[in-house]
């Protein structure tokens, strides 16, 4: 997940949030909305909206990100 969160700011959603695997207990991972691979998604599957849960464990957060692109080999690469 290029979005990945491996620092507080990832357990604090992974804990507040309960993260957890229901049979293994295994922790999940946690990062950032990628809005590119969600455009990505949303055309291959041909949907035309989706269901966002949990957005009150952003409460306690100062700041909220979110992946518009990503950089490669120094080129940014956008949805359009």
């Amino acid at each position: 997940m290029p979005t990945e969160l491996n620092n507080d700011i990832g357990n604090h959603l992974r804990e507040k949030g309960r993260e957890y695997g229901v049979t293994t207990g295994r922790p999940r991972r946690c990062g950032w909305l990628d809005l590119y691979q969600l455009n990505y998604s949303l055309m291959l599957g041909g949907l035309t909206s989706i269901n966002l849960t949990k957005l009150d464990i952003l409460d306690d957060l100062d700041e909220i990100k979110v992946c518009t692109g990503y950089k490669i080999d120094g080129h940014e690469i956008h949805n359009r």
